[in-house]
């Protein structure tokens, strides 16, 4: 599918100067130019960067796009880490109408290079040894010169292509309009709201929907300041030092947040004073947990192909369980499978060349979740689980385990596998034992951990995104048959089934 027959029906341009994200933050830097807006912490030296000063470099990245000649409406890809230039080109490519794909960094090479070739992109962005900034080069594009660019975008066309799984272990590239990502921030921050004032430290990838709209698009809009750390270990050193009032988090890092502040209160500087949690399941312990520490999570439900949230708690109203109700704007239903479906100006325009798929979920307006939900009198939602047999970890990444497991499959050893990792930080399989002629004993044990084996699996599976490669593994002696109930007739796998009988050795493999 082209670009263009994704792109819906153009609307008349908007009077206002806020018709993308792209005009808001132009707005920004027009109307409130000596405002703080970023801070670039260098070891124990904060600088604080305005909103003058961030059009000024912004003004800087879009000559360098012009300068690439491309028309409207082109793809340009970055796989950067987040960053103050993965903003800034962001927010250039939005001003100029141009499509920005967001490769996330932490791939192996071989999927961002796939993702890269998949996406069309005229241009790739992988390198920061490029993007030295000279102040005395910045064109003079002014704050009215970029609000006027990006005026003339059309607020219906393609904005950003992010990625999400495939059940063929090649991700689907989801295309969202700039009224799909300005209409979902501005739908969250109705339900969480943010203040000039407020203080966000940002720690997860802009490449993914949850933190390029509750982040780097809720930023723009509420005018609070960013910080933005490179990992968890960044998060607990920058911390103590801009004591953050706000954070967006999955599950895994609310937990490595809750074991902080039992040991001490002020370890993230004493000021949060709301932390929302997305991407995964938050299961009840941690919600009590981190509610007994003044810090009741805030969650929110979502896809990429909804920009991405379609529910969220209301800070002040937060409850465990519970996503909440729809944000503003978007609509829910269940079929009668069971299965959420939404609608509303958040709604993806469609993957990119994937029709099929794009027809599958997409109708009528309507975007079939894959999720199973309940919806209360009140309107308030429960996630009741998938009904694929996707995998969503505490890290917020999706796996779909069947084309990993053919894979691995393939491999001389191995006759069955099942990949596990439901609400756990990271993958890991269960693997029955091929009939051959093979030396059963030169296996290295129950739990496989010989590192020649490990690196062999590692290779075969390189060409999927690194966090869908099983850690580690463990060899299991009994047979899967009908019969122990393990397999269905046709010899398929009972995974529930399979999961629950090997759930101590699912778990000893955590432990290890």
């Amino acid at each position: 599918m082209s670009q263009r027959q994704l792109t819906k029906q153009p609307q008349p341009l908007s009077t206002t100067a806020d018709h993308t994200l792209a005009c808001c933050f132009w707005t920004n830097v027009s109307n409130y130019a000596a405002s703080e807006a970023l801070a670039i912490v260098d070891g124990v030296d904060i600088q604080w960067l305005n909103w003058g000063e961030l059009g000024a470099r912004a003004a800087w990245w879009v000559n360098q796009l012009q300068q690439l000649s491309l028309d409207g409406g082109a793809h340009i890809a970055s796989c950067l880490p987040n960053s103050l230039d993965w903003m800034l080109l962001d927010l250039a490519a939005q001003t100029l109408g141009l499509v920005h794909v967001a490769i996330d960094p932490r791939e192996a090479d071989i999927p961002k290079r796939r993702l890269y070739e998949f996406s069309h992109a005229r241009h790739l962005f992988d390198s920061l040894d490029m993007l030295s900034v000279d102040s005395q080069r910045y064109p003079a594009l002014t704050p009215l010169d970029g609000l006027r660019l990006a005026q003339g975008v059309d607020r219906d066309a393609a904005a950003q292509m992010l990625f999400t799984s495939g059940s063929d272990g090649m991700p689907k590239g989801v295309l969202l309009s700039h009224h799909n990502l300005l209409t979902n921030a501005r739908a969250k921050l109705s339900a969480a709201p943010q203040l000039p004032g407020d203080l966000r430290l940002n720690v997860l990838p802009f490449a993914h929907a949850y933190a390029r709209t509750c982040e780097l698009s809720s930023w723009i809009l509420s005018r609070c300041r960013l910080a933005i750390a490179g990992d968890w270990k960044d998060v607990l050193r920058q911390a103590p030092m801009l004591r953050p009032t706000l954070m967006n988090l999955v599950p895994y890092l609310a937990e490595q947040v809750c074991e902080v502040l039992e040991g001490d209160a002020e370890a993230l500087g004493g000021r949060l004073r709301l932390l929302q949690v997305g991407g995964a399941a938050l299961n009840g312990e941690l919600w009590q947990r981190l509610s007994r520490l003044g810090l009741p999570p805030l969650q929110g439900y979502g896809l990429t192909e909804a920009a991405p949230v379609v529910c969220s708690n209301r800070a002040g109203s937060q409850r465990p369980g519970s996503v909440g109700p729809p944000v503003a704007g978007v609509e829910l239903k269940v079929d009668s499978h069971g299965v959420l479906w939404c609608c509303g100006p958040n709604v993806m325009l469609g993957y990119w060349q994937n029709d099929s798929a794009t027809r599958q979920c997409l109708v009528d307006g309507w975007l079939c979740t894959g999720d199973l939900a309940d919806i209360d009198a009140d309107g308030t939602v429960t996630i009741q689980g998938r009904v694929s047999q996707q995998i969503v970890l505490s890290t917020g990444y999706k796996v779909s385990p069947e084309s990993i497991e053919r894979e691995l499959c393939n491999d001389p050893w191995i006759e069955r596998a099942i990949v596990c990792g439901h609400g756990r930080p990271y993958v890991v399989a269960l693997l029955w034992l091929a009939p051959s002629d093979l030396q059963v004993d030169a296996l290295p044990g129950e739990r496989c951990t010989h590192e020649q084996w490990q690196l062999s699996i590692a290779e075969r599976l390189s060409h999927f995104p690194r966090y869908a490669i099983p850690r580690q593994f463990a060899w299991i002696d009994q047979p899967l048959s009908s019969e122990n109930g393990l397999l269905t007739n046709k010899g398929t796998l009972r995974r529930a089934e399979i999961e629950a009988r090997y759930l101590d050795t699912i778990d000893a493999i955590y432990r290890n």
